[in-house]
């Protein structure tokens, strides 16, 4: 036989074997479609879909509710950078001072990272905005924020200038301007000589805050007389050299050096809301990439592990630990233990590395630690199990486990955080009753707000992940009767 012809002989082989696996065969080629599939339905919605940037979730608590703040409350709806979710108290009964408090649980339990309230007693107001009428508004406005949110506050800072602008007018901006080249020690002969410029950059900005106003009612009636002057100071007036805009230090500058600069122009007052037992140098990516990775790995040992029990009936162990005097449940039960043992092991090495790398806190509240990784070895060891239990050969016990984890770490948020997406109903509805998306919220819990196991929402997320657990158990024993023990 020539070396060609042996060749194609012995791939003929192993096609035909490939082949004779319809159920592998069909598997193997459904990971690459379902993973295109989920993929791409999940990043349409990852990073604000075709508008190209995320939707940040503010939440809005109006303990003024006055006509003027319920009109701010819809203009901050309709801005399509924001998801608003109002936090009111429905009867609007409680104080300010109150409705601050209940500002801050939000943000400690983990339940929001940015939350505005709307009061006139909540704010403390800037000098300068206390000698300008227009500004008055700004006094109602606090904004209680966690400060490890970076990428959702930078969006927000820009947003709430936005809104503030149509809602005041150019004269906001104005007044912002001359209020910062003052504090920074110009002369006001100085200031009046570039009047024009900035009400040209003031007018430029009210239109960029008015490309998202076409869907609001028009309010030009209710424009104060200041803001027609403001806009009517734009002169003939030419930029100094030493002011000209645009210059190498001005390109240089990042996005933190013009945020700070926007917030000193037009201030909110705002308060960050950091959990006593969070490092400061732990960053929300960063508990959200060692937890995410822990999770799915555990899920590919465990189900790698699980196929011990294929193995042996493809060997013949099995059938010759059925005919010793012990019951065949002992040996599934026996399968489920160590596999447990194993993910003790891979947690515990994954958990040490990581806080040798990250420094991110894992070891900082033990017993909370421990429930969590229980919870989430159990129910991923019966879910492995009970992947070996439905499988007819390794073959396809292999291809429906990459199939499924996958899912399940895309759904679940273990690659990127699902916070920064805006889901339609239904896949919001799907992503939460995955396994993975309760084992990340009870991690994120532990790590990122430094809740106890006994938080409400850590106790929420563990019991969904027994929930799991118990529906993997029960659905491996009746497969391991099915596939198993006739016969």
């Amino acid at each position: 036989m020539s070396f060609l012809t042996a060749a194609f002989s012995l791939a003929g082989k192993d096609w035909r074997g490939f082949y004779r696996d319809r159920t592998a065969l069909t598997l193997s080629l459904l990971v690459p479609i379902t993973m295109v599939t989920v993929f791409g339905w999940i990043m349409a919605y990852a990073f604000g879909g075709s508008g190209g940037m995320p939707r940040v979730e503010l939440h809005v608590i109006d303990a003024e509710n006055t006509s003027d703040s319920r009109r701010f409350v819809e203009r901050l709806k309709t801005n399509d950078m924001l998801k608003v979710r109002i936090a009111t108290h429905e009867e609007h009964t409680e104080t300010v001072a109150v409705a601050w408090d209940r500002a801050k649980r939000l943000i400690q339990e983990g339940d929001a990272h940015h939350v505005l309230v709307i009061g006139k007693e909540v704010a403390t107001v800037p000098k300068q905005a206390t000698e300008d009428s227009m500004a008055e508004w700004l006094s109602h406005l606090r904004l209680a924020r966690d400060p490890g949110r970076e990428m959702e506050d930078r969006i927000l800072q820009v947003v709430m200038l936005q809104v503030r602008v149509q809602e005041q007018g150019p004269g906001l901006l104005m007044q912002g301007f001359e209020n910062l080249l003052s504090d920074s020690g110009m002369r006001q002969e100085n200031i009046d000589s570039i009047h024009g410029w900035m009400a040209n950059i003031s007018r430029t900005v009210e239109t960029f805050a008015q490309e998202s106003d076409q869907n609001f009612p028009s309010d030009k009636a209710s424009r104060s007389q200041d803001d027609e002057r403001q806009a009517g100071l734009v002169k003939e007036n030419q930029v100094p050299s030493n002011t000209k805009p645009g210059s190498e230090d001005d390109q240089s500058m990042g996005i933190n050096e013009v945020l700070q600069i926007i917030n000193r122009m037009v201030p909110l007052a705002t308060e960050d809301i950091i959990p006593p037992g969070r490092r400061k140098q732990v960053t929300y990516q960063q508990a959200q990439s060692v937890c995410g990775m822990t999770v799915m790995m555990l899920l590919f040992a465990l189900t790698s592990c699980g196929n011990v029990l294929l193995q042996e009936r493809e060997s013949g162990t099995l059938r010759r630990l059925f005919s010793q005097p012990i019951s065949r449940y002992a040996v599934l039960l026996g399968k489920f233990i160590f596999v447990f043992w194993v993910g003790i092991l891979q947690m515990s090495i994954l958990f040490i590395y990581g806080e040798w790398m990250f420094s991110i806190g894992l070891f900082r509240d033990l017993p909370s630690l421990i429930i969590q990784s229980i919870t989430l070895i159990a129910a991923a060891g019966a879910f492995g199990v009970f992947l070996a239990a439905i499988s007819r050969s390794s073959r396809q016990a292999e291809s429906l486990a990459t199939l499924l984890i996958l899912i399940l770490a895309a759904l679940g948020g273990c690659w990127f955080p699902l916070q920064l997406m805006t889901l339609p109903p239904v896949l919001d509805a799907i992503c939460r009753s995955t396994m993975t998306y309760w084992a990340m919220t009870g991690y994120q819990s532990l790590l990122w707000n430094q809740l106890p196991w006994y938080s409400t929402s850590t106790l929420t997320a563990l019991g969904w992940q027994w929930v799991w657990f118990l529906a993997m158990t029960a659905l491996a024993i009746y497969f391991f009767r099915q596939n198993y023990c006739r016969g």
